[in-house]
């Protein structure tokens, strides 16, 4: 399975050095594709590394113009007509095998038709603690939480109402079916991966977690701009016009997490980690997750 990777990109030049030198580490870009797209970005750095990074399976659009998160996703969607898709953030850092598992996980069932990881940074696929901004454990760095999370998973795929945007795997048929982003509508960001995933559960596909794979998010850092909050609000209305049921379902899935076992489980996990003080031990734990990971 071949799978194009979208990543949208606005500044952030040293967390976009850091996402691609993860994506090159942990991703065979023999197979898959990366597209980059530079939503013209104002940091002058950007441009040339971007250039740098060119080759057989390295797509990079530079826009003209600033033309949102949505019409980015859009224009990468539309650089094949038969791959699945991965949209990824700039700001996250992936995994040892994450394509694989995630391939693995989305076609599990017919009925999936949208994959979001684990992360420390996702909303409801933030682990251990749900809906926040988790900070990595003291002396567990991201290849550790990932291989962590790994070798603890029950590999349930639970489902969940909503995928999340910062790392999200979308089946082509998926694609083909219900169309693109609703650009129009959420042009610049904050709702629109909830539009996609409400219109695709209405023709019949589910949208599950991948409770084997963690995805490092940096996020916002507990910074809202007003200008942020006021489209957050009014995408918020249009979603509750739209799809009032699937809304209340989601509000209903926020407030009791009927997943709870999957960040209970991998914090018990992290705990017993921890707990290895011994240098010895620890390195005989590392050298076990390595093979398991294998």
């Amino acid at each position: 399975m071949c799978v194009d990777i979208i990543i949208p990109i606005y500044n952030a030049f040293e967390k976009l050095q850091r996402c691609l030198q993860s994506v090159y580490a942990y991703t065979d870009l023999t197979e898959n594709r990366l597209i980059l797209i530079d939503d013209k970005s104002s940091d002058k750095r950007v441009t040339p590394y971007l250039d740098s990074q060119i080759s057989d399976n390295i797509m990079v659009i530079h826009n003209d113009t600033n033309k949102g998160f949505s019409n980015n996703i859009n224009l990468g969607m539309k650089q094949s007509e038969d791959r699945d898709v991965i949209l990824l953030n700039s700001d996250t850092v992936v995994t040892q095998h994450w394509v694989e598992k995630i391939v693995k996980c989305a076609y599990s069932d017919n009925s999936i038709g949208t994959v979001t990881p684990l992360s420390n940074n996702a909303t409801i696929c933030s682990v251990p603690r749900f809906c926040e901004e988790n900070t990595l454990p003291e002396g567990i760095d991201i290849d550790q939480m990932a291989a962590i999370v790994e070798k603890c998973s029950l590999r349930k795929y639970p489902r969940i109402t909503v995928a999340n945007g910062f790392c999200m795997y979308i089946k082509r048929e998926v694609i083909n079916t219900i169309g693109h982003f609703d650009a129009e509508t959420f042009g610049r960001g904050y709702g629109e991966e909830n539009d996609f995933c409400n219109r695709a559960e209405q023709m019949g596909y589910i949208h599950v977690m991948c409770d084997d794979t963690y995805i490092y998010h940096s996020g916002t850092q507990s910074f809202t701009s007003e200008e942020k909050m006021i489209y957050i609000k009014e995408h918020e209305r249009i979603l509750f016009e739209r799809y009032p049921k699937q809304m209340r379902k989601n509000a209903i899935y926020c407030k009791i997490n009927p997943n709870r076992w999957v960040g209970r489980n991998i914090a018990c996990h992290i705990e017993k980690y921890s707990e290895c003080k011994d240098q010895s031990k620890r390195s005989i734990l590392d050298k076990l997750i390595k093979r398991f990971m294998r």
